[in-house]
């Protein structure tokens, strides 16, 4: 796997956004408001269950733009490229490009990216729980 194939630090962005929001109850239909969350990646796992340390430092940007009934929908602006993503419901993974975001309480969360070779990227986000 080549560095261009793994999972983009940006993309790892969104799964800090996701804890940020996730932990922050009612913040994520505050249209207007902007939140900027840091997180560290831990750990990079490939389909076939092998894992390395990683220990990039990630930062983002994140904006909810709207909500329809549980659809939330937010901009998120990591390593300078913005994306759209998508959320079902409050607690509901992070859907955007080929990646899916589960945020798994605390400051955790895990980032998978679907397409291409799979891979799974764990993080911790501080201040986030």
């Amino acid at each position: 796997m080549t560095p261009s194939d793994r999972i983009p630090r940006g993309a790892a962005l969104l799964c800090a956004a996701a804890c940020a929001l996730h932990g922050l109850p009612g913040l994520a239909v505050a249209e207007g408001s902007v939140y900027e969350v840091s997180c560290t990646a831990a750990t990079l796992c490939d389909a076939a269950g092998g894992c390395s340390g990683d220990t990039s430092a990630l930062e983002f940007t994140v904006a909810p733009l709207s909500q329809d009934g549980d659809l939330r929908t937010f901009e998120l602006v990591m390593d300078g490229e913005t994306y759209e993503a998508q959320q079902n419901g409050a607690t509901g993974p992070f859907v955007w490009d080929s990646k899916v975001l589960v945020p798994m309480g605390g400051d955790a969360a895990l980032l998978i990216r679907q397409a291409g070779d799979a891979e799974a990227l764990f993080l911790t986000c501080e201040g986030l729980g």
